[in-house]
C-alpha cells in the first residue's frame, strides 16, 4: 500500500521460519509513524527429552522472544495491535490460547488476532509448536465496547475429541475490532455455526465484518486489505464461491486482497477473513 510518507513499512523478518505474516502499510497518520511489523518470531526447537516439545514450554519462550524484540524499538506488549498465529499443530490451540491470554494480562486492549496451522505436522520439526508476526504502535488503542483485555477467564467449555474426556476450557484471547491512530485492525471471522458450505459460512463472515466495521463507525468502503484463510482441502468450486462472494462485497473498490491456503483451520471452518480498515487513504 502506498504511504503518505516516503520511507517504507518498518518490517523485520525475524526468522526465516515458515510463519503467516504481518500486514505491513504506511499510514500517513502521524500517530502511526512508529508502526512496526515484525514476522515470524519464534524460538529453535526445543529437544523433547529437555520437555520442550510442548507447547507449555514452547509458548512461553515465544513470548519472551516477542517481548524482547519489541523492548529493542522501545515497545511492549502492551503496543501490540494485530497477531498473526502460526499454530504446528492445532491441537495445540487450546493450550495456546490459555498461555497467551495469561501471557497478556494487564494489557486493557488485547490485540486482533488471526491463527492456523499453515502446514502438515510432517513439514515442521516435531519439536517446533508456534510463530507470532505482530504489528504494534504506541498510538492509543480505543476502548471499543468489546475489547477485551487479558487475563481473562475461559469463554467457553470445548468438547474434547473423545467423549471419554470431559470438555476442555477455551480462552478467545482476543479484541474482534481495535483501533489506534486512522486504522482499525480486524480480527479473523469464522462461524461454522452457519453450516458446512463454504457460501453459508463466507456470507455470515461478510454480515459479522459488516457489524464490526459499524461498530467502530466504519463501512466496507473503509477497508483496505483483506485476508482470505481456506483451506487446503476446500474443493474448488468452493473455493471460487468464496472468491466471488468476497469480490462482490468489495465492489469496486481498491482493497488489497490476499489468501492463504492453510492444512489447518480453527474449528475446521472452510473459510476465516480478516481486514484492515483506514479512515484516510493509505
Amino acid at each position: 500500500m502506498a504511504g503518505g510518507a516516503s520511507e517504507e513499512p518498518a518490517v523485520h523478518q525475524v526468522t526465516d521460519f515458515p510463519a503467516m505474516q504481518a500486514v505491513s502499510f504506511q499510514s500517513s497518520d502521524p500517530a502511526l509513524q512508529d508502526l512496526v511489523f515484525l514476522n515470524s518470531i519464534t524460538v529453535d526447537a526445543m529437544p523433547s527429552d529437555a520437555g520442550g516439545s510442548s507447547m507449555a514450554d514452547f509458548a512461553p519462550a515465544v513470548f519472551r522472544r516477542v517481548e524482547a524484540e519489541l523492548q529493542n524499538l522501545g515497545m511492549s506488549k502492551h503496543d501490540i495491535v494485530d497477531v498473526k498465529t502460526t499454530i504446528c499443530d492445532m491441537r495445540d490451540l487450546i493450550k495456546f490460547n490459555e498461555l497467551y491470554d495469561s501471557w497478556m494480562s494487564g494489557v486493557e486492549v488485547l490485540p486482533a488476532q488471526t491463527a492456523c496451522q499453515l502446514h502438515d505436522e510432517s513439514s515442521t520439526p516435531p519439536s517446533a509448536r508456534l510463530a507470532l508476526s505482530v504489528t504494534a504502535t504506541k498510538a492509543q488503542k480505543e476502548k471499543l465496547p468489546r475489547v477485551r483485555a487479558g487475563g481473562g477467564k475461559p469463554d467457553a467449555m470445548f468438547p474434547a475429541e473423545d467423549a471419554a474426556y470431559e470438555a476442555q476450557p477455551m480462552h478467545f484471547p482476543w479484541s474482534p475490532v481495535v483501533h489506534a491512530g486512522d486504522v482499525t485492525w480486524l480480527a479473523g471471522s469464522l462461524d461454522i455455526s452457519a453450516g458446512s458450505a463454504a457460501e453459508a459460512q463466507t456470507e455470515a463472515i461478510l454480515r459479522v465484518i459488516g457489524a464490526n466495521l459499524a461498530e467502530d463507525g466504519l463501512s466496507r468502503e473503509s477497508l483496505v486489505h483483506m485476508e482470505i484463510l481456506a483451506p487446503t482441502s476446500l474443493a474448488p468450486d468452493e473455493f471460487d464461491t468464496v472468491q466471488r462472494l468476497c469480490a462482490e462485497y468489495l465492489g469496486s473498490g481498491k482493497v488489497k486482497v490476499s489468501t492463504i491456503r492453510p492444512a489447518k483451520t480453527c474449528a475446521g471452518c472452510k473459510v476465516e477473513i480478516s481486514c484492515v480498515a483506514s479512515r484516510t487513504p493509505l
